[in-house]
């Protein structure tokens, strides 16, 4: 064992040394990618305020809740024991990007303690629900839009879930930051 120590000894230690270095240099660097790639830092709009964020303006007009049971529920064929959120959103889309396009956005509704996130839901605009948006709204983020237009997202969500709601408001070219306007 001793011949082998001294024959190995400088290597064994370079391993030593090297193998937990090599480890933390790729963790950290592939942490910062997976960071990076994930909307993680609220830039946070207090209810009626507006933000110009990823190439345009953004402002809650409206939050609506339809709740289970009422007619419109029925209507909209909602499950039982859910309501429906609405959230309606003005965007002001700035000027086009390097592909000519105004931004495209994703869209979730977090129910809030606090400052905390306590869970949150994607958009039902593609859900198997009768609810329709109104004909003066739409319900995706228009690239093809340059002028103003409300964007109307709906959530179906637990009816015990008693918020405060705010929307979840993300642009790729913006990540890891993304709007959170309180509704």
């Amino acid at each position: 064992m001793r011949l082998w120590l001294r024959r190995n000894g400088i290597a064994a230690i370079a391993i030593l040394i090297l193998l937990p270095t090599t480890i933390a240099v790729t963790f950290s660097t592939e942490w910062g990618n997976y960071n990076e790639s994930r909307a993680v830092e609220a830039q946070v709009v207090e209810n009626g305020a507006s933000a110009t964020f990823g190439g345009a303006e953004w402002k809650v007009l409206n939050t609506a809740r339809i709740s289970a049971g009422s007619d419109e529920a029925i209507e909209a064929e909602l499950p039982a024991g859910a309501d429906l959120i609405v959230v309606t959103t003005l965007v002001s889309p700035g000027e086009p990007n390097a592909k000519g396009e105004s931004p495209y956005c994703m869209v979730r509704l977090e129910e809030l303690d606090g400052g905390t996130v306590v869970r949150s839901w994607n958009d039902s605009a593609l859900d198997p629900i009768e609810y329709r948006t109104s004909d003066t709204a739409v319900s995706y983020c228009d690239t093809e839009q340059f002028e103003p237009y409300r964007l109307e997202s709906i959530f179906v969500i637990p009816s015990e879930a008693d918020g405060p709601f705010a929307l979840k408001l993300e642009v790729s070219a913006e990540l890891p930051r993304y709007l959170r306007l309180l509704a």
